[in-house]
């Protein structure tokens, strides 16, 4: 599954509020590393969900 345009914008500031809670709550500081752990995360928590899932 390709993702693009707002799809990829969704899922890096998704990632990046993941870091911003991760800080908050217990001072975890930002590295390139838990910015791939945190984007993979986010996406493997978003790409589960088909689109027609939720319109029943």
């Amino acid at each position: 599954m390709a993702r693009r345009g707002w799809e990829t914008i969704n899922a890096v500031s998704g990632a990046y509020a993941v870091l911003t809670v991760l800080d908050l709550l217990f001072g975890v500081r930002s590295s390139t590393p838990l910015i791939v752990v945190t984007l993979l995360f986010f996406v493997g928590c978003t790409v589960p969900v088909p689109a027609g899932s939720l319109s029943n």
